[in-house]
């Protein structure tokens, strides 16, 4: 995030718990950069306000309940970047917090992730969904009958490799060092 700042903020979705460990790990890694909290009753109504700074800092709930609003608020901002957190909470295509992540407006977009990716292939979906990867984009709006899930039937039977292919040209791995 640092080093290649965007116009537009970055938003930063985590699990409630993750909340806390972000907002004190910017603070000492990246004092510089103006950070905000969008999460508790008293969260600003004011969008201007997270526009007017570097990195916001939210739940999944919160994401879930904004965007499900007929007021505009996250869901009008045009973000710099989204990153989700602990990306594997995506579990289902269908579910309130897969669509409400992707209904997000960001050109780049990442899923982070210390749990390596389901063994199940159709919880893989949501989190290519959300990374607009072609034809799974499409699985939020048209659920089972979409080409995705066509293309996942026709790839297990037929192409076992086809998603490990795809997943590996899209993530980054790195095993865990044990600092001293």
């Amino acid at each position: 995030i640092a080093s290649n700042l965007k116009a537009q903020p970055t938003l930063v979705v985590v699990p409630t718990t993750m909340l806390g460990v972000w907002l004190d790990e910017s603070k000492k890694h990246v004092p510089d950069l103006k950070v905000i909290k969008f999460h508790g009753p008293r969260r600003t109504k004011n969008m201007d306000d997270l526009r007017a700074v570097d990195i916001v800092v939210t739940t999944y709930r919160v994401v879930v309940n904004e965007t499900h609003r007929h007021v505009p608020t996250i869901g009008s901002i045009r973000w710099g970047r989204i990153i989700l957190d602990e990306a594997h909470e995506l579990r289902a295509i269908q579910s309130a917090t897969t669509r409400a992540v992707c209904r997000l407006y960001a050109p780049l977009r990442w899923c982070v992730s210390a749990t390596p990716w389901p063994k199940g292939m159709t919880s893989v979906l949501s989190m290519l969904s959300f990374l607009n990867v072609s034809p799974f984009d499409e699985a939020v709006n048209f659920g089972s009958c979409s080409a995705a899930h066509l293309l996942l039937r026709h790839q297990q039977q037929d192409n076992p490799h086809l998603i490990s292919n795809l997943l590996s040209s899209l993530t980054w791995w790195q095993r865990k060092r044990h600092v001293h």
